[in-house]
């Protein structure tokens, strides 16, 4: 597999690559300004279509075997896999975030806010358990993933580059060095969606394609595919 895709790679498409890797160096070595609020949480100077780009990268890049789930089940991966999340992201805007937003005004992290509430062994106990919650495994397995697919590098040693080479650029640039580069994922991923549909759209024909029968099969336009209520409802008391 990894040959076959190294062969089929043009002078063009490498090109492409090494400058999307140089445009991560340069952004990781951005200049950035001294304070902890401008290198943790970018100043809260976000604004909400930055915001929202760099939430939709992140998430989507720890997302594992989606395109194999969407492709065995249908859109059953959008009630499973999408729809919990936006049901609690908008719960927690409507009801949490402005009292976490008046609450914590002036503090980073959780265990931040532990400290302030209880005390310092309380803070580092949360620290572990927040670390534990947000470790990256699945985006250090994608990534290593995707190194050893263009260039054969055994997986074990894949995904301790990939943690190496993201570590320079958020050690040096801090949290908007992050934002820069997920505002950049965000475009490539949704060009590269719309390049997708177009082409199909083209080449294969419309929705009317897919409605064919025996072109899918039935359960993949069912919001629950093969599986039951109880199913989904397992994704909804997922931790998102």
């Amino acid at each position: 597999m990894t040959q076959d895709l190294r062969a089929s790679f043009q002078l063009v498409d490498w090109a492409i690559l090494a400058l999307y890797f140089v445009f991560l160096l340069v952004v990781g070595f951005w200049k950035r300004k001294e304070s902890a609020a401008d290198y943790f949480i970018a100043g809260r100077a976000l604004g909400l279509p930055v915001f929202v780009a760099t939430l939709v990268a992140t998430w989507y890049g720890g997302i594992l075997g989606q395109g194999e789930f969407v492709y065995d089940n249908g859109i059953v991966a959008w009630t499973t896999n999408g729809l919990p999340y936006y049901v609690f992201a908008a719960v927690f805007a409507v009801f949490l975030a402005r009292k976490v937003r008046l609450g914590a005004a002036h503090l980073y992290t959780i265990p931040d806010k532990l400290a302030a509430a209880y005390d310092k062994k309380t803070a580092l106990l949360g620290a572990v358990f927040a670390f534990l919650y947000a470790a990256p495994a699945t985006y250090v397995l994608m990534a290593g993933t995707l190194l050893h697919i263009l260039f054969g590098w055994p997986l074990l040693w894949a995904m301790p580059a990939a943690i190496v080479f993201s570590v320079i650029y958020v050690f040096r640039g801090g949290y908007l060095s992050d934002v820069r580069i997920n505002v950049l994922q965000f475009g490539l991923m949704f060009a590269g969606f719309g390049t997708v549909a177009w082409l199909c759209w083209a080449k294969l024909g419309g929705l009317a394609l897919l409605e064919k029968p025996g072109r899918l099969p039935a359960h993949h336009l069912s919001l629950l595919g093969d599986y039951d209520l109880g199913y989904a409802c397992v994704w909804f008391l997922s931790p998102w």
